[in-house]
């Protein structure tokens, strides 16, 4: 019977092991697809968190499962789902001390939980304040103590990190990229309003709202730069591009009001001044030129903008049979 039983038992332990052996084959798989082939890596993601899971919850205290529910938070911040990722990183925390992915699990739980939409940040300064603890020589440390630096140096230091990604390889704007630069330039002005970094975050949050088509942004910008920097450097600058957002952008941003009710800002912006359908653009160009010539009289613009002047609210063919008349009469 104690034979029986032993046999019994080997054969048990036996199968388990071929069920593990072949979940951990299944997963390396997994992972090396996902690391050749980039291109498909949405089509994997789905298979591979199924096994990680899988495995997790068939062998709990299995050394690998502490770098599988690692693993799975890596793939959530991937995906942006912050709170899916903070959760997994937790239960390294909790239950995983001595794992090696321990240490970045509390700092990749920190970032998730001051990502998440309705940021918690009490959260994230406890486990921001656990890796100083634990870990004050550990390679995270900046990190840990970046948290604690001024929400201003925070924020500029995000924008920065946009800037950089803002690009691809080939030098073609990433819009998602954009869109999230366009949303941090905001943010900042409009809370360190007096800040010395706040008219440049203007000037360029406005030529990159512009180029992505978010018109309600751009105008944001430029006219905060001329209500409240009258002194910015860029300032002619500033009038001729909100001039020319008002000219040729604002009448396509203004046609479709199912688009227009998608893009509408809902915190106060200087777009709820104008009645989108109603505005005449070309009016509201027109001051703008009529203003920098009065305070511009000798800038480089200047014939440029008178020029603009005389061909406002013209169609692209009178601009040519005006220009075609100007030739003509100057060659008599």
């Amino acid at each position: 019977m104690k034979a029986l039983s032993f046999i019994l038992f080997i054969l048990i332990t036996l199968a388990s092991c071929t069920g593990k052996y072949a979940l951990k084959k299944e997963i390396i798989l997994l992972e090396d697809q996902l690391s050749k082939d980039r291109n498909s890596s949405d089509s994997i993601l789905e298979p591979l968190l199924f096994s990680y899971t899988n495995f997790i919850r068939k062998y709990p205290n299995d050394k690998l499962t502490p770098y599988y529910l690692y693993k799975i938070g890596s793939i959530y911040i991937r995906m942006q789902n912050w709170n899916e990722a903070a959760k997994h990183f937790e239960f390294v925390i909790d239950g995983f001390k001595n794992a090696e992915v321990y240490p970045e699990s509390i700092l990749l739980a920190a970032y998730a939980q001051e990502t998440i939409r309705a940021n918690n940040e009490e959260r994230a300064a406890l486990l921001y304040k656990k890796y100083q603890v634990e870990f004050p020589n550990g390679p995270g440390i900046e990190r840990a103590n970046f948290y604690f630096q001024p929400e201003d140096v925070k924020m500029r230091s995000r924008i920065a990190d946009y800037q950089n990604q803002l690009y691809s390889k080939e030098g073609a704007i990433d819009r998602q990229t954009a869109h999230m630069l366009v949303r941090q330039y905001l943010s900042f002005i409009r809370k360190y309003k007096m800040n010395d970094f706040s008219p440049n975050y203007c000037f360029e949050g406005g030529k990159l709202a512009s180029t992505i088509g978010e018109s309600a942004d751009a105008l944001e910008f430029w006219l905060t730069i001329l209500e409240e920097y009258p002194n910015y450097r860029l300032y002619p600058e500033t009038m001729l591009l909100l001039a020319v957002e008002y000219e040729s952008k604002m009448p396509l941003y203004s046609a479709d009001d199912t688009e227009n009710d998608n893009k509408k800002v809902k915190i106060p912006s200087k777009i709820d001044r104008f009645d989108l359908k109603k505005t005449d653009w070309n009016k509201e160009a027109e001051k703008i030129y009529k203003k920098f010539l009065e305070l511009y009289p000798k800038h480089e613009l200047a014939e440029q903008v008178k020029a603009s002047l005389q061909q406002l609210g013209k169609s692209p063919n009178e601009v040519v049979m005006s220009f075609t008349k100007n030739l003509e009469a100057k060659s008599k």
